[in-house]
């Protein structure tokens, strides 16, 4: 992604667009864990062969994990 998105808004569907196969994915912790964008991120896990997550707290599993 060589595109600076700074300050601006993008949809759920187009960051999701913008994910590599392959790419590291870092969830924030505890109550701001991006759940809607990991149910959605899971919806088109046919997109992908392999996405490592990496976080450090969790409150509940996401959808991609379970």
């Amino acid at each position: 992604m060589s595109e600076i998105r700074a300050g601006k808004s993008v949809t759920i569907e187009s960051a999701i667009s913008s994910i590599p196969d392959g790419a590291r994915i870092y969830l924030a912790q505890g109550s701001g864990t991006p759940f809607k964008f990991l149910e959605e991120l899971d919806a088109r896990r046919e997109n992908f062969k392999s996405l490592e997550f990496v976080s450090a707290f969790l409150l509940d599993t996401p959808a991609p994990m379970q």
